[in-house]
């Protein structure tokens, strides 16, 4: 499914392509540990908690969720039209140690979108694959990320085995897919998705 995601971000006329954002950060190692433990890649764990975060918090407003990876934190990133929207319950999310207000931080890219109803696991349509019919997505062992085609083969490998490829995530083409965590299971839309830019001062 190709939508439209429109948030409205906040824009700091004080910085160039600067966006305003709440940024809770966490300790990569905990949260990698945390997904071990349940089963999930890293980023099924992520996408599990956060679509549970905003399904059990309902705000009214669209947010969208960036996600930033360096070495020994992940940054979540909630961008929205109101900048003073907060979601406090994602300081109970394993790993979390810290908060704080500032631009999105560098090298972030769309991972969740809230649109005040229903959650989204989202990619960028621009910089997916084209057309291809198998695709993963890579952190980069926690230092980045980037997106590219696969075999079927290899796009297997990743699904059947989330402990060792951990730090990867298959892109299944159907809209739908349903995550499991500790026994509690979560029916989770995916999108690719065209960002509209619209600055507000």
């Amino acid at each position: 499914m190709r939508q439209l995601c429109t948030t409205g971000f906040t824009h700091d006329p004080k910085i160039t392509n600067g966006y305003l954002a709440h940024t809770y950060v966490f300790d990569s190692g905990k949260v990698r540990d945390d997904a071990n433990d349940a089963g999930l890649t890293i980023d099924q764990s992520l996408t599990f908690e956060l679509a549970k975060s905003f399904q059990s918090n309902p705000l009214n407003s669209p947010l969208l969720a960036l996600l930033a990876i360096r070495h020994s934190q992940i940054n979540i990133c909630i961008c929205g039209r109101n900048s003073n929207v907060q979601v406090p319950c994602l300081t109970s999310l394993p790993g979390f140690y810290e908060y704080g207000q500032d631009i999105v931080s560098t090298g972030a890219i769309p991972f969740m979108f809230w649109n005040g109803q229903h959650c989204f696991r989202v990619y960028d349509f621009e910089t997916f694959p084209g057309d291809s019919e198998h695709a993963f997505q890579d952190f980069g062992s926690l230092v980045g990320t980037f997106t590219s085609q696969c075999t079927k083969e290899y796009f297997d490998r990743i699904r059947n085995d989330p402990i060792y490829y951990n730090d990867y995530s298959a892109i299944p083409k159907n809209n739908e897919v349903k995550l499991t965590k500790r026994g509690d299971s979560l029916i989770i839309t995916q999108a690719f998705i065209d960002l509209i830019d619209k600055k507000v001062s």
